[in-house]
């Protein structure tokens, strides 16, 4: 069992070349998943960074959402209450009217009422008379003082 004298240098040199290999390998792949890790980290600190700044932007979003309900409620508001006043003036408007429509046709009615009146009370007067000698069988004459 004694060990060529060649192959102990032999083995060593190979051992210490592949320990060295072996060595750099995991170096290596110690700084690969460092590298990786930090990858990750750094994409989840990005990721914690975009939820924050979206919930920022919900939060403005609906900050703006409630401030233009409100203003819509207040503009609904003073359309209403100017339609109101419109309303209320067309209503006053159409009420002045009607009223000077009334007074006019009042007074155009007392006019033809009066013209009527003018031209009928003669007519009247002689059919009374005209009807009455009729009844009596006899002429009768009126006493209107236009004859």
């Amino acid at each position: 069992m004694i060990p060529n004298p060649y192959e102990v240098p032999f083995g060593a040199i190979v051992f210490l070349g592949l320990f060295g290999y072996g060595r750099s390998l995991l170096a290596r792949l110690s700084q690969a998943w460092a590298a990786r890790a930090d990858a990750i980290d750094g994409t989840l600190q990005r990721a914690a960074d975009v939820d924050a700044e979206a919930a920022q932007l919900l939060e403005q979003c609906q900050a703006l959402q409630a401030e233009a309900r409100h203003e819509a409620a207040e503009l609904r508001h003073e359309a209403m209450a100017q339609g109101a006043r419109l309303v209320a003036e067309r209503r006053a408007e159409a009420e002045l009217r009607a009223r000077r429509t009334v007074i006019a046709a009042r007074a155009q009615l007392d006019s033809d009422r009066a013209d009527a009146y003018a031209v009928l009370v003669p007519d009247v007067g002689e059919l009374a008379v005209d009807l009455a000698s009729r009844i009596v069988g006899e002429p009768l004459q009126s006493a209107s003082p236009g004859q």
